[in-house]
């Protein structure tokens, strides 16, 4: 299962659908909340939408959000390698720039790392192009 597949969101959205730590953190914040990123690949290409609602439970989507309280930009080869090293015991900036209420980011932070916990499960990572080997 490959990392933020339609598959792999469709395992991590039922596992936090059953934990009911994930609805007790979802109950203690002020309210719903959307987590967008919006990851840049290759100029020119389309965006890959990554979106995480926070309302009785949290759960991915790979749909555009169409009004987040909060969106992460970045490029996608850079998010990969660093979910992979993050993954591996490695902390690596996944260079993310802010857009939109960065309280309400530290708010839901917090319960997204709980998901985490509660939602890991084996992956494979795709390869970013510009990391692949031709030959």
């Amino acid at each position: 299962m490959e990392f933020m597949s339609e598959d792999h969101v469709a395992v991590i959205n039922t596992i936090l659908r059953r934990d009911p730590a994930v609805h007790e953190a979802c109950a203690r914040l002020a309210g719903p909340r959307v987590l967008a990123y919006r990851l840049e690949r290759e100029p020119g290409g389309e965006p890959v939408h990554w979106t995480i609602a926070f309302e009785q439970t949290v759960q991915f989507s790979l749909a555009e959000a169409a009004a987040p309280d909060v969106v992460l930009v970045g490029d996608w080869s850079v998010m990969i390698r660093a979910a992979k090293a993050n993954r591996e015991g490695v902390r690596v900036d996944p260079e993310l720039s802010v857009e939109g209420d960065e309280e309400i980011l530290d708010e839901i932070l917090q319960v997204l790392g709980l998901a985490s916990d509660i939602a890991t499960v084996p992956v494979t990572f795709p390869v970013p192009a510009d990391v692949r080997r031709v030959g």
